[in-house]
This record gives C-alpha cells, sequence and structure tokens, in this order.
C-alpha cells in the first residue's frame, strides 16, 4: 500500500495543483511530530505508538506522516478528478489529521454529501457545496503557498510569524473556506 504513497508530481510552481501540492510537501513535513510520543517509543523492544492495523507496527511520527501524504495524494487525485468520491478522501484525510477521529464528523459529512447528491436534482441552479469547498480549500492552500503578500497579511491576522512551523498552521485555518 505504502509503495505508491510518493508519487512523482510533474506540475508547474505557478500552478493551482503544483503550489497547493508543494504546501502540503514542503511545508507541512513534519506535521504534529512529536518529539515526546517518540521518546516514549522503543525500537529494540518493538513499542511503537502509532496507529496501525496491529499494535506495536509503526513509529507515532511515520503515521504523522503517512496522514500528511494520504492529504496530499487525496487532493491530487480530486484535482486530476473532480469527484465527488474524491472530495470525501479529501474531508475524511483532513478529519483524520485535524478532528482526530472521523467518528466524531461522520454524520455531518455524509448528510452533507447525501444533501448535495439530492438537491441538485431538484434545483436548476445548484452548486455542489461538497466539492465547491474542496476546491476552494486547495485554491486557499496554492494562493497561500505562492503569494508572498498573501501569505504576511495572513499571517498577521492569524498572529503567525513567517516561517515553516507556522506556516503549517495555515492548513488548519484554511478548510473553514
Amino acid at each position: 500500500m505504502l509503495k505508491n504513497a510518493v508519487n512523482n508530481r510533474n506540475y508547474e510552481s505557478t500552478s493551482l495543483e503544483g503550489a497547493a501540492l508543494a504546501f502540503l510537501k514542503e511545508s507541512c513535513e513534519g506535521l504534529r511530530f512529536n518529539q515526546k510520543m517518540a521518546k516514549m517509543e522503543n525500537a529494540e523492544q518493538g513499542i511503537y505508538l502509532g496507529k496501525s492495523l496491529s499494535k506495536n507496527e509503526i513509529p507515532y511520527n511515520i503515521q504523522m506522516d503517512i496522514d500528511r501524504l494520504c492529504l496530499e495524494n487525496a487532493i491530487e487525485r480530486f484535482l486530476r478528478s473532480g469527484k465527488k468520491k474524491d472530495a470525501f478522501n479529501v474531508y475524511f484525510c483532513y478529519l483524520e489529521i485535524f478532528v482526530g477521529d472521523y467518528d466524531k464528523t461522520r454524520k455531518m459529512i455524509e448528510l452533507l454529501s447525501e444533501f448535495e447528491a439530492n438537491g441538485s436534482g431538484l434545483l436548476m441552479k445548484h452548486r455542489d457545496h461538497y466539492s465547491h469547498s474542496v476546491y476552494v480549500f486547495v485554491l486557499g492552500l496554492a494562493i497561500y503557498e505562492s503569494n508572498a503578500i498573501y501569505r504576511a497579511k495572513y499571517n498577521a491576522y492569524y498572529g503567525f510569524s513567517e516561517g515553516k512551523s507556522m506556516r503549517r498552521r495555515a492548513i488548519t485555518y484554511s478548510i473553514g473556506g
């Protein structure tokens, strides 16, 4: 499964895809890493704290990076297809990373998806908010990554200082649209 986790991406750095994926790849590497958790692990005894199919299989920080790679891959798939099922994967990965448990928000996301599927048949000028929100999220990542003036204003507004560790916090605010 992990052999497909890292794809060679050949996007123009000025493209929507290139900027959004560059933000996730370069600015979010190490996102949610926890050195305290890493120190609690014991490689010699095979004691790792990352979630996996079985206990003690992967280190905690590797799990955090796998979560980031899943979001990166989900966004890339969505940008290629624009399909609702790929938008769902973006929602799922994001919620796993920042809410920590998809079950907490599952009903809301599934209800929104169902509403969009049914509402589009009832209204002639219906916009698919489900997929549209993901496009807006990705657009926000791309603008933040590629526009230094916008990034500085955004950071000032939210009280972030410039730098990689602060830049990756922007992702947690972006999904709100």
